[in-house]
């Protein structure tokens, strides 16, 4: 997974310049299956939150798998069709009322990821 932050270098006091946004999210085939890709998007989204808090006014990215878009519309993300494209546009706003329920709810997601993940690798016997 790819993490880009890109912004205005302005110094407005109080003003939220920049967005999180996740390029690439690819998993392996024989990693595929155990819920990777979620725990993969939801501590990236997390991490981005908690690196730069009060500084993020979205978070951002173009999902071309259907599952993708599914993901990230349960954290809260808009999900937008454009006519004639696969990929959908998904992005969530970020504020300063909105950003510590967005915090809690990636915390809480991120932990109940990876522990799926893991119970599904013991499932399969390991990797």
């Amino acid at each position: 997974v790819l993490v880009h932050t890109a912004g205005d270098t302005g110094d407005t006091a109080g003003r939220r310049y920049w967005y999180g946004r996740i390029d690439v999210a690819v998993v392996p085939p024989e990693y595929r299956g155990f819920g990777v890709s979620r725990w993969l998007l939801e501590a990236n989204l997390l991490y981005m939150i908690e690196a730069w808090p009060g500084e993020l006014y979205s978070f951002s990215t173009i999902a071309a798998h259907k599952a993708i878009a599914y993901i990230l519309s349960l954290i809260g993300f808009s999900v937008a069709a454009k006519e004639g494209m696969v990929e959908e546009r998904v992005s969530l706003e970020i504020d300063v009322e909105r950003e510590p329920g967005i915090r809690e709810n990636l915390k809480k997601k991120t932990g109940e990821a990876e522990r799926l993940v893991f119970f599904r690798i013991r499932q399969r016997g390991g990797l």
